[in-house]
């Protein structure tokens, strides 16, 4: 699933701010940075980039916000193939 472009900007912070810092945001740092009202905005997104696959959290435990690696398109797999094929002259 596509994200929207907030989604985008949050996971762009969560990336930059454990990179940076070597933990996650709290809820009140990601709620902060974006100028939201409440902490159940900031659920609501970081629920939708869980449920797209784009970060993994661990319940009740604080900043524990994991950005996954990105999948390939549409959550392919790539697999390496061996072996030879018997091709004849061309049509």
């Amino acid at each position: 699933m596509p994200l929207t472009k907030r989604q985008k900007e949050i996971l762009t912070f969560l990336d930059g701010h454990i990179q940076g810092r070597g933990y996650a945001p709290s809820f009140e740092e990601i709620a902060e940075h974006f100028s939201f009202q409440s902490l159940a905005t900031v659920h609501e997104h970081l629920t939708n980039l869980e449920r797209k696959g784009y970060i993994r959290r661990s319940y009740n435990e604080s900043r524990s916000i994991e950005v996954l690696p990105p999948r390939g398109i549409s959550g392919a797999t790539e697999l390496p193939l061996l072996g030879v094929v018997a091709a004849g002259v061309p049509i």
